[in-house]
């Protein structure tokens, strides 16, 4: 069975503003409350043609490292094969945990 990377917790150690910048990180309003500091960060996990049909969303929150991983679909939908352990979906799964590893660990974000 695939693991399921969203039920666990993940922390990035270096959230000063010039690292996540130069990791491709972008402040993001509408994650952003009044006493945090967010940053977001997407990335194509599934491509049609040159088009993002799924994606990745990580967003780290500065102030204590806590970082939040969400799938979507092309209109924005939490992507259901990713949340689910339907066995249908398993190699897709397995295929996105590894390109979301590979990612996590480019950007220095440990599993806690």
């Amino acid at each position: 069975m695939a693991e399921n990377l969203w039920l666990n917790t993940y922390r990035m150690m270096d959230t000063g503003k010039g690292h996540l910048k130069k990791c491709g990180f972008r402040w993001h309003s509408a994650v952003t409350g009044q006493n945090t500091s967010n940053y977001i960060y997407t990335f194509p996990l599934v491509k049609y043609k040159k088009y993002p049909c799924v994606v990745c969303e990580i967003v780290v929150t500065r102030n204590t490292g806590e970082v939040i991983c969400n799938v979507y679909d092309s209109s924005h939908n939490l992507y259901f094969p990713f949340y689910t352990d339907f066995f249908l979906y398993r190699k897709r799964k397995e295929r996105m945990n590894q390109r979301i590893k590979k990612e996590f660990k480019r950007l220095g974000i440990l599993q806690v």
